[in-house]
């Protein structure tokens, strides 16, 4: 039985695992032992493709070299995970020198003193060999020659190859839908879509490694991290979660004490988004209800707002045709940022205004490590927000209206 007869890209599919059931008596062979590996093979495939994702572990640098005249690139020692879920041992460091064209599974060697192209893309596969050969005692009928003889080992090894093109960087956006989840606070949902569907393996599973500019006077340029997968291990992950809590303390840490709280953002939302926000605090927009308007986000900046001043009917007031709007409350997704909502329901028709107070009873910040708390800072200071003027105090009021 050969690799692949296993069908690589099968394995780690979706599909019900099938293990030996041992019996005593069993007469085991090599379809049994076959299945014995494939199943632990399978299971450990499937999680790196699903769990991990393909990429780079760790090493697998690759830099421009040269020897002589010649010009070629070194890929460093390292490992990684191919989009089948493989993986890929590089043991040493590997010199390709001088540069050719090859393909990723071999094949015939490039015509010598053929001319690079000007862009070339770098890619790693997994790769298998067969060694430890010796007389097989009871041969595989389908084959001639003599002496009969097979292999008893696998060797998991891998293979460069280096192709005509370019390739693009990897990116990570955000999801809209994703992003107004955790605006709303609603982390298991948010995950919940991250998980929504099991991503397919690639009919390609190779990995690219790198991209190389042949410049004019020969000389090689290697740009190999941004257009190469990376695997987020949790060893990485830890390390990149220090310093993303160390960057949040240097631009968003406690403010200073001489800002006064303002507004940043007015928004109207529904469940699942952003409706509308107000570019300018004399802004009236227009929502019709069949968007399903259910809440309005405010968004505090320069200072901590203090939760326990935020009260609903007193120093926020939500009016719908000059009238108290009743029923509504008020969550916090982040530390200084607001949801008023009436949900399950939505905003019936009609002109609102939302008066957030500065004047007495006003919303206050928080106190600073050497200061005082201070009312907000509601007065529309120019043609945009943030709020404020520099003193304490000032009401902010935005309307809008919901049509029917």
């Amino acid at each position: 039985m050969s690799s692949t007869d296993w069908d690589d890209r099968r394995m780690t599919d979706l599909r019900p695992p099938r293990r030996n059931r041992y019996f005593y008596g069993q007469l085991m062979d090599v379809r049994r032992f076959s299945m014995e590996q494939q199943y632990a093979l399978a299971e450990q495939r499937q999680l790196n493709r699903l769990v991990l994702g393909e990429g780079v572990v760790c090493g697998l640098g690759v830099s421009a070299i040269k020897a002589g005249s010649e010009r070629g690139i070194r890929v460093r020692a390292g490992v990684a995970v191919d989009g089948w879920g493989r993986r890929i041992v590089v043991p040493d460091d590997h010199d390709l020198i001088p540069l050719a064209l090859a393909g990723e599974h071999g094949g015939d060697p490039p015509d010598e003193g053929a001319e690079l192209p000007r862009d070339l893309v770098v890619s790693l596969c997994y790769r298998e060999c067969q060694t430890e050969f010796g007389p097989a005692f009871a041969p595989d009928p389908a084959c001639d020659g003599a002496p009969r003889c097979e292999a008893g080992t696998w060797v998991e090894t891998y293979s460069l190859g280096i192709r005509e093109g370019t390739a693009d960087d990897v990116s990570h956006p955000c999801d809209a839908e994703i992003k107004d989840l955790l605006r709303q606070g609603r982390l298991h949902e948010a995950l919940g879509a991250l998980t929504a569907a099991c991503a397919t393996p690639p009919d390609d599973p190779c990995l690219v490694l790198a991209r190389v500019t042949v410049e004019d006077d020969g000389s090689l340029t290697v740009v190999d991290v941004p257009p190469r997968p990376i695997v987020p291990t949790n060893q990485a992950l830890l390390r990149l979660i220090a310093c993303l809590a160390e960057r949040i303390e240097e631009c968003c840490g406690t403010p200073p004490t001489d800002q006064f709280l303002a507004v940043e953002l007015v928004a109207v939302r529904s469940a699942a988004q952003t409706l509308v926000t107000w570019k300018t605090p004399g802004d009236m927009p227009t929502i019709g209800r069949k968007r399903e308007p259910n809440g309005i986000e405010i968004r505090f900046v320069k200072a901590t707002v203090d939760p326990a001043t935020v009260v609903l009917g007193r120093t926020v007031v939500v009016r719908r045709n000059g009238n108290p709007v009743g029923g509504g409350r008020i969550d916090w997704s982040a530390a200084n940022q607001m949801l008023f909502s009436v949900a399950p329901d939505y905003l019936e028709p009609g002109e609102y205004e939302i008066e957030l107070r500065g004047d007495h009873p006003a919303v206050m910040s928080l106190a600073g490590p050497a200061g005082q708390p201070h009312a907000l800072d509601g007065d529309p200071a120019g043609p945009t927000f943030p709020t404020g003027d520099g003193t304490p105090g000032g009401n902010l009021v935005c309307k809008f209206v919901v049509s029917g």
